[in-house]
């Protein structure tokens, strides 16, 4: 498990929290990462973690890169914000324009100097129109 997304420390802590309820012995993270290690053997690897894309797309050029992959999006959001979708006529303007600018004008988020990347949510589906998942797609501006 990665220290620092601090899933352990929720475990330890909910798992200290039941065994208040029921009055059995408290545990520190060492070992409730142990127990659950045991329940849940450790994954050390995914092959779904996330896509990355590099250079700073403009939309057109994300659509293009999904299709290369056989995939046709058909909407992108982050976060909770809509970027694209191909049913709006309007959101055909925003072709040529850089993600990143889509992600702060659109969504507001702000990125801070140190931030080199973001996250998007792409909804596809492929040539005979059946809807694929896909993991998130890391695109990296700077």
């Amino acid at each position: 498990d990665d220290d620092t997304n601090y899933h352990m420390d929720l475990i330890a802590g909910l798992a200290n929290m039941r065994a208040r309820n029921y009055s059995i012995p408290e545990v520190d993270k060492l070992k409730a990462k142990f127990i659950t290690g045991r329940i849940i053997p450790d994954m050390s690897w995914t092959v779904w973690d996330r896509w990355i894309l590099k250079d700073n797309p403009t939309l057109r050029e994300l659509l293009r890169w999904l299709k290369n992959k056989g995939l046709d999006a058909y909407s992108i959001s982050h976060g909770s914000c809509l970027l694209y979708n191909s049913m709006f006529p309007r959101h055909k303007d925003r072709m040529d324009r850089k993600m990143v600018d889509l992600v702060r004008e659109v969504a507001k988020a702000e990125l801070p100097p140190y931030r080199h990347h973001f996250d998007v949510v792409a909804a596809c589906e492929d040539d005979e129109g059946n809807d694929v998942d896909i993991p998130p797609v890391s695109i990296y501006f700077s």
